[in-house]
C-alpha cells in the first residue's frame, strides 16, 4: 500500500469504506471494452447505442474511466440487439 493510500485510508470512515465495499459487490461495475467483448457486440455499436440515448447512465471512475452497473448494460444489451443474436448472456 502506498503512503497516500494509507493517508486516504485514515481520513476515510471505516464503516464508509465498508458501504463502499458492499456496494461494489451489489452492484459490479463493467466498461463499455469488457462488456464488447463479454456479450459479443462490437464497440461501434455500443458507441452507436450511447450516441442514440439507448445506453443506460455511466458512473465516473477515477482515471477519467467511465463504467456501467454490469446488471443495467446486459439489459440493455438484450434490449437493443437484434432477433436471433443471443450469445455472452
Amino acid at each position: 500500500m502506498t503512503i497516500a493510500n494509507h493517508a486516504i485510508r485514515k481520513l476515510i470512515d471505516p464503516a464508509l469504506l465498508e458501504e463502499l465495499r458492499r456496494a461494489q459487490e451489489e452492484f459490479p461495475l463493467i466498461s463499455m471494452q469488457e462488456a464488447s467483448k463479454k456479450y459479443k457486440v462490437p464497440i461501434r455499436t455500443l458507441r452507436r447505442w450511447k450516441a442514440d440515448g439507448k445506453m443506460p447512465d455511466r458512473v465516473k471512475q477515477p482515471g477519467k474511466r467511465y463504467m456501467y452497473q454490469k446488471a443495467e448494460l446486459e439489459s440493455c444489451i438484450l434490449h437493443n440487439r437484434r432477433p436471433g443474436r443471443s450469445q455472452g448472456l
